[in-house]
Formats: C-alpha cells, sequence, structure tokens
C-alpha cells in the first residue's frame, strides 16, 4: 500500500485491492479493515449531517446534488468493500475453520445490506425526508452493529495471516 492516506471509502477499497494483488508480505489485514471501517463510519456521519441540514417535513421535489452525490459514493463504496471482503473469506474459513460460523454470518449480513442499500438509492429518486432518515437510520445501525461484530471476530486472525495465501486463485 501506498504512504498516502486514502480519504473515502473509495479510496480504501482500492488501496485493499492493492494490498491483494501486492507481492506476499506481513500486513496487519485486520488493522486495514479497522481503517476502512472507521473512513465508512465518517461517511455516515457526513450523510446523516447531510440528511439533518436536508430537513424534516413533507415531500419534497428533489434531494441536493451534493447529498444525492454522497449518498451515491458511498453506497458503491460500501458495496465494494463487502464485495472485496467476500471474495476473501472462503480462503479465511478454509484456513480457520473455526471462522465458518462467523464468515456464514458476515456473508448473509452483506446480503441484507445490500438490499438495504438498493432501498434507500431508489429512495433518493423520489425523496420523502422522514423516510429517507428513518432507512438511512436503520441501515446505519446494521452496519455499526456489523462493523463491530467483524471486527471483533477477525481483526486479531487477520492481523497474523499473510494477504498471499488469503488471495482468490
Amino acid at each position: 500500500m501506498t504512504d498516502a492516506h486514502p480519504t473515502s471509502a473509495a479510496d480504501f477499497n482500492a488501496a485493499i485491492i492493492e494490498e491483494f494483488r501486492a507481492p506476499p508480505r506481513a500486513a496487519a489485514i485486520g488493522d486495514h479493515l479497522r481503517t476502512v471501517h472507521a473512513q465508512l463510519r465518517r461517511d455516515l456521519a457526513t450523510v446523516r449531517a447531510q440528511l439533518d441540514q436536508f430537513g424534516e417535513g413533507g415531500e419534497i421535489p428533489s434531494l441536493p446534488m451534493d447529498l444525492r452525490s454522497h449518498c451515491v459514493a458511498f453506497c458503491g463504496a460500501l458495496h465494494e468493500h463487502h464485495s472485496n471482503e467476500d471474495g476473501v473469506f472462503p480462503a479465511l474459513a478454509r484456513q480457520h475453520p473455526e471462522l465458518a460460523p462467523v464468515v456464514e454470518r458476515l456473508q448473509r449480513e452483506h446480503g441484507v445490506v445490500a438490499a438495504a442499500l438498493a432501498d434507500l438509492q431508489q429512495m433518493l429518486s423520489t425523496p420523502e425526508p422522514v423516510r429517507l432518515r428513518t432507512e438511512f437510520d436503520r441501515l446505519a445501525k446494521e452496519l455499526e452493529t456489523h462493523f463491530s461484530y467483524e471486527e471483533d471476530e477477525l481483526v486479531a486472525t487477520l492481523n497474523a495471516t499473510d494477504p498471499a495465501t488469503l488471495r482468490q486463485r
């Protein structure tokens, strides 16, 4: 990975892809996972702040472009992050069979999150501020639970794992 500090979840996803394509070397993948999650949490906070500024009330004709753009970018970055994880999970479960139930739960949660993201993106085209905020808050709560569980269950093992052994073959 480069020394540059990625500023968005999409940049972090690009960095993790680079990490898995890099020549084999010791890396703290679990710490990197925490860093990616921290960026996604910051992105969630940014979208939440924009929703707060957007206001509550009745239906309005359209969302401000920056809010819509940030929501779409966040959804894309999160989808890419989960796709990357889903590509690594089978190798992780083979190497650490005791983690198979954890990996299965995380993959199920990725499906639930993907459906929630699709619903949220659909709501962006015909926004109802209260409903949008309710669905966003539900998604944010699910993501926090998911991120925390993933970190609690996988970080130590990932930090002890050579990234080369997790690359898809």
